[in-house]
């Protein structure tokens, strides 16, 4: 599976980037799947992502996730998660980061959501200056979590492991696409 990456200038019209549905739960029944969303783009000097989830009261535990590794088999290079309290945390080559962080909270026609928006430096995703460009691809995956007690659940928006207890390891990374836009 494969997802879009847009490159912009430094100041991206974020409502016009395609959205990614994290809608994929293979363990959950039928009564939470909390629907979540996506934006991601590419400047010349950031990696922008917007996460959001609609949930109209969230437990502490919910919380929103992305994965990403430049290339190949290694471990995640840059990982980031938030809950819906606001707390943070951020890992590049596993130490802790602190990009630049904004909690989303609102209400649109699909209902009352609560996210984050994160600007990541590029050189934190780039094996090398320039590296990413139209055509080259980024590996990860984005995920909606709770081990709540009351609303339990693992989604991503590409098919992870969750079954076998490896939703991060490469198997379970879906590609994203670098295009000009």
């Amino acid at each position: 599976m494969q997802f879009w990456i847009s490159c912009t200038g430094e100041a991206p019209n974020l409502e016009s980037l395609p959205v990614a549905d994290i809608v994929d739960y293979p363990l959950e029944p039928a009564e939470y799947k909390p629907f979540a969303q996506a934006r991601l783009c590419l400047t010349p000097s950031l990696l922008l992502v917007e996460l959001w989830a609609f949930e109209v009261r969230p437990e502490p535990e919910s919380s929103l996730r992305a994965v990403f590794f430049p290339e190949g088999n290694g471990g995640p290079v840059l990982s980031f998660q938030c809950w819906s309290g606001g707390r943070w945390e951020a890992y590049r080559d596993g130490r802790p980061v602190e990009p630049e962080v904004h909690p989303l909270s609102g209400e649109n026609l699909q209902g009352v959501y609560w996210g984050t928006r994160v600007s990541f430096p590029r050189s934190w995703v780039e094996t090398a200056p320039g590296a990413l460009c139209p055509g080259t691809v980024l590996y990860g995956n984005l995920y909606k979590l709770s081990d709540s007690p009351r609303k339990p659940h693992q989604g991503s928006l590409f098919p992870a492991d969750f079954a076998g207890g490896h939703p991060e390891a490469f198997p379970s990374m879906g590609s994203f696409q670098i295009v000009s836009y």
